[in-house]
């Protein structure tokens, strides 16, 4: 891929406008159940009195503690299922550690599904990854660059080809701030943020950040290409 025509965009929370019913296509989660907190389950955040902001949930770490991506709320913001119920409360985000991802506290006395996660993995290039996200369901692809690589994200849109990044429906909180995130070719749109990433169909290994915008090969036919931060990035105190 051309690094001069590589614009990435965060895959900031999609806009659902509560008073008009407007939201992204529904997807078949991987549980039935609404109110099993689950890696691939739709949350949301309010923005407004009217409007709220969608994210995918990552990663359950236990019956306390998940993950979704740190671009999707701030600390102390609290997350919601798609019934309107609370789930959690996003207590710590690593965006000023470069990694974007944030830890979400989870409510107690709910039902859990727990993730197994490789928290020390190393993808390599041409290996199989996967998705689940709250917008585009299930896609697959392949690492195209497993050692994680700094990107900034700016305010859309931005005139020029030396944009690195930028974030859609701002505010957003990856805007002018900098993540490590491996290259992957898997499908990801805007409500996917935050989805677990899983190597080999096993583990999850990552949270999805981020798609290229404008991203084409060598013989510049335009390519599909996704960005995730590594779990690793996480530390030890918060898994």
């Amino acid at each position: 891929m051309r690094a001069s025509v590589l614009m990435t965009a965060a895959l900031a929370p999609a806009a659902i406008a509560l008073s008009i019913g407007v939201a992204a296509p529904a997807m078949a989660a991987p549980t039935t159940d609404s109110t099993v907190i689950a890696s691939g389950m739709e949350i949301r955040r309010p923005t407004t009195i009217i409007t709220e902001a969608k994210c995918t949930l990552g990663a359950v770490i236990n019956s306390t503690r998940a993950l979704t991506a740190g671009h999707c709320g701030k600390k102390g913001e609290d997350l919601f299922n798609t019934n309107g119920d609370k789930i959690g409360t996003i207590t710590t985000n690593l965006i000023s550690r470069h990694a974007d991802i944030a830890v979400v506290t989870l409510l107690p006395g709910q039902r859990v599904k727990v993730d197994r996660i490789d928290w020390g993995a190393k993808v390599k290039q041409g290996e199989p990854v996967s998705k689940y996200g709250a917008t585009t369901g299930l896609s697959r692809g392949v690492v195209v660059t497993p050692k994680p690589q700094l990107i900034q994200a700016v305010e859309c849109p931005l005139p020029g080809p030396l944009t690195i990044a930028c974030a859609f429906a701002p505010p957003s909180l990856l805007v002018n701030q900098s993540t490590l995130v491996v290259e992957a070719t898997f499908r990801s749109e805007g409500g996917d943020s935050g989805a677990g990433i899983r190597a080999n169909g096993g583990p999850i290994v990552g949270i999805l950040s981020s798609k290229a915008l404008a991203a084409t090969d060598s013989e510049n036919r335009e390519v599909t290409r996704s960005f995730y931060t590594p779990v690793s990035l996480v530390p030890k105190s918060l898994r």
